[in-house]
C-alpha cells in the first residue's frame, strides 16, 4: 500500500523549513514515499519566490518530489480541497499544513492505521495529532483510556491526516449538495462561526449527518506550532502535544467495539456510557458534562449535564478525570445530574469549580490570566475569581 505525502504551503517560510526537515529526518524503512509541495498564489503585491525556492531546492532523498504552484491565491479553504483531491491520482494521502511537525514515526502510524480502517465506512479519516483539546468550551480534553491506543470522534482533523480515495470522495460527493450550514443544525456554536475560509466546519457538518467518525491516536505523531497565519493571529502553545519517540505496534479496535467514542462536542457517546453503568441503560439521554450544548436542539428525554435542578433522577460528583468517569464509576455527589430536558438550566457560576478542577495547580495570578480569556463576557464570574 503506498501512501504520499502533500505538504500545504503559502508564504510562511520559517514553517515550511521546518516540517520539511521533521519529514527528511522520518523513518520510512527503506520504502520509496512520494512527497507534493502544494504552494498556494501570492495575493496581490504579495512576493512568494522564497517559498518557491526553499520548495525547489529541498532535497528530497525518499522518492519523488512534485511541487505544485497555484496560479493566483485560492485561499486555504479551496487549498485544501485541491489536496485532498490529490486521492484521486495517489490513492492514499497523509496532509500536513506547513505549521505542523512529525514524530519520525508517523509513517509507520499511518500504515498500521490506513490498512486498518482502509474500508470501515464509519470511518471517514484518520489522525496524526491526538486531540488535547476542547475548542468549544476551550479546556482540556482527554478520552478514557480503554486498552487501545486509538479512540473516535466526530471532529475532522486538520492537523495531520490520512485519507484514502474512498474517505475523500465520500465527503466530495456529500459536500457538492450541502455547501450551506443552517444555524439550526446541531454543531457546536464556535464552529458555525468559523470563517469561510474553513473547510474542517464542512467535514464536521458530514461527520455529524452521516454518523462518521475520525480515528485518533492516543499519543501523537505531529505536533501544532500554531505560528501566525489564516486562522491564528498570534502565536500560542495550546495545541503543542508531546510526540511519539519510538517504533511501536499498535493496538487498533474497531469503533463498534470501542468504548472511546466521542461526538463533535468532546461528549462520550451515551451508548458508550450505558455499556459501563447499566444504572444508566433505561433513560433516553444526552451527555452534555462540559455544558456547551444548546439545549433546545437535544431530542432525547434526559440530559446529563450540569445544573442547579433539585429534582433530578441520578447525581454524580467532579473528582476523577477525564468528567465521564464520575459517571462511569458512580461517584456519589450532586454536580452532574440527570435531568429531564425541560428542567434544564443554563449554566450559573459554579462553573467555577470545574476550571479549577482542571486548572488547580497554576498560580493564582496564571489562573487569572486564563479564566479571564474564558469569561470575560461574564462578570459574575470574573468578580468572584479576583477577590
Amino acid at each position: 500500500m503506498e501512501i504520499s505525502i502533500v505538504v500545504v504551503a503559502y508564504n510562511r517560510i520559517k514553517s515550511l523549513k521546518r516540517i520539511l526537515d521533521s519529514l527528511s529526518n522520518a523513518d520510512y524503512q527503506n520504502e520509496k514515499i512520494n512527497l507534493v509541495i502544494s504552494i498556494d498564489g501570492p495575493k496581490k503585491n504579495m512576493d512568494n519566490s522564497q517559498i518557491v525556492r526553499l520548495a525547489e531546492e529541498f532535497n528530497w532523498v525518499h522518492g519523488e518530489k512534485r511541487i505544485i504552484k497555484h496560479n493566483g491565491n485560492i485561499g486555504l479553504k479551496k487549498h485544501i480541497l485541491k489536496c485532498g483531491d490529490l486521492t484521486n491520482e495517489y490513492g492514499n494521502i497523509i496532509l500536513l499544513e506547513d505549521d505542523l511537525f512529525v514524530s519520525p514515526y508517523f509513517y509507520e502510524y499511518a500504515k498500521q492505521t490506513l490498512e486498518y480502517y482502509k474500508d470501515e465506512k464509519s470511518i471517514a479519516g484518520i489522525s496524526l495529532f491526538n486531540h488535547c483539546y476542547n475548542e468549544t468550551a476551550q479546556l482540556p480534553f482527554f478520552p478514557i483510556e480503554t486498552g487501545h491506543d486509538v479512540y473516535f470522534m466526530q471532529i475532522a482533523s486538520s492537523w495531520g491526516q490520512i485519507w484514502n480515495k474512498r474517505m475523500w470522495f465520500e465527503f466530495r460527493n456529500w459536500l457538492a449538495d450541502h455547501e450551506y450550514i443552517s444555524n439550526k443544525e446541531k454543531i457546536p456554536l464556535d464552529v458555525l462561526k468559523w470563517p469561510a475560509s474553513s473547510w474542517k466546519k464542512h467535514f464536521i457538518h458530514y461527520l455529524i449527518k452521516e454518523k462518521k467518525y475520525f480515528v485518533y491516536p492516543r499519543i501523537s505523531l505531529t505536533t501544532n506550532f500554531m505560528d501566525v497565519g489564516t486562522h491564528h493571529k498570534s502565536k500560542a502553545f495550546i495545541l503543542q502535544q508531546p510526540l511519539n519517540y519510538g517504533f511501536k505496534e499498535y493496538k487498533l479496535t474497531k469503533i463498534e467495539d470501542s468504548l472511546s467514542v466521542y461526538d463533535a462536542f468532546c461528549e462520550i457517546l451515551p451508548s458508550r456510557i450505558k455499556k459501563m453503568n447499566n444504572k444508566l441503560s433505561i433513560y433516553d439521554f444526552e451527555v452534555d458534562l462540559y455544558g456547551q450544548k444548546d439545549i433546545s436542539k437535544i431530542n432525547s428525554k434526559y440530559i446529563l449535564t450540569h445544573s442547579k435542578c433539585l429534582n433530578y433522577e441520578m447525581g454524580f460528583g467532579l473528582d476523577f478525570k477525564p468528567l465521564e468517569m464520575n459517571i462511569i464509576l458512580n461517584n456519589d455527589g450532586d454536580f452532574f445530574k440527570l435531568i429531564l430536558k425541560e428542567k434544564a438550566k443554563k449554566k450559573n457560576d459554579d462553573e467555577l469549580i470545574r476550571y479549577e478542577y482542571f486548572y488547580k495547580y497554576l498560580s493564582k495570578n496564571t489562573l487569572k490570566l486564563i479564566m479571564k480569556k474564558i469569561v470575560i463576557n461574564n462578570s459574575r464570574i470574573w468578580k468572584k475569581i479576583c477577590e
